[in-house]
């Protein structure tokens, strides 16, 4: 759950992103994962859910380093927040993230989606720079081409 106050907003990066309403100090304590608003998901679930569950789960989820049984899901803004080589925020502990500058208002804030998702490599290959999720052909087209050259 986030922990300090955000909004969406349109992103430079994918969509929409977590912009901070407010100020916020390195080392804040800006997300704790909370049981009554976030959910831990069995990836059971995954094998009878519709098409259109299944995409949701597939794009808004993460399936943790230390319980690869499981996906998480952020029930609120945390679920929109975006990838970055060069974060503002750490989220490296197993339930929490952090700033790690001093974040001004209106900032978007940004994570490193490998610190937490172990499928992050897989995801971020499929999505385009438009954010739009690719065809599972087209990818193995690319794969194809790169693999020629």
């Amino acid at each position: 759950m986030m922990l300090v106050p955000c909004y969406l907003a349109a992103s430079d990066i994918e969509g929409l992103g977590v912009f901070s309403r407010e100020p916020i100090r390195r080392g804040q304590l800006i997300w704790r994962f909370d049981p009554r608003v976030d959910r831990m998901i069995s990836l059971d679930s995954f094998t009878d859910a519709d098409e259109r569950l299944s995409d949701f789960l597939k794009r808004y989820t993460y399936i943790p380093p230390y319980d690869r049984q499981v996906c998480i899901l952020d029930g609120d803004e945390g679920r929109y927040m975006n990838h970055s080589e060069q974060p503002n925020t750490d989220f490296s502990s197993i339930d929490a993230g952090y700033a790690l500058f001093d974040i001004p208002a209106g900032v978007e804030l940004t994570c490193d989606y490998r610190e937490f998702d172990t499928t992050a490599e897989n995801m971020m290959a499929s999505i385009s720079p438009l954010g739009r999720q690719l065809p599972a052909d087209f990818l193995m087209a690319v794969d194809t081409a790169k693999a020629a050259n």
